[in-house]
């Protein structure tokens, strides 16, 4: 259960990160989307890691390993720096 608030709170702060750059949208997949590739190379990975969010939100039976985990903190870890170095 840990793992899973570790991926909540990263996808959290995704989201409270591109607010404060201004980007607009009415979910996280449109305001991802208007943040584009351009400051999100990693994008599709992103919205990969967003729907792994939502199982573990929506299923709480949702499984996943430590590898998976790993996998999907890095991928909202360098969208984080992405964001921060523009």
């Amino acid at each position: 259960s840990e793992y899973k608030l570790a991926l909540m709170e990263a996808d959290d702060f995704l989201n409270e990160m591109l607010e404060d750059k201004g980007f607009i949208g009415e979910n996280f997949e449109e305001l991802i989307n208007n943040a584009g590739k351009v400051l999100l190379p990693n994008l599709d990975e992103i919205l990969l890691a967003h729907e792994i969010r939502n199982s573990i939100v929506y299923n709480p039976d949702y499984k996943i390993d430590l590898d998976q985990v790993k996998k999907t903190l890095a991928v909202y870890e360098a969208a984080t720096k992405n964001i921060g170095a523009s």
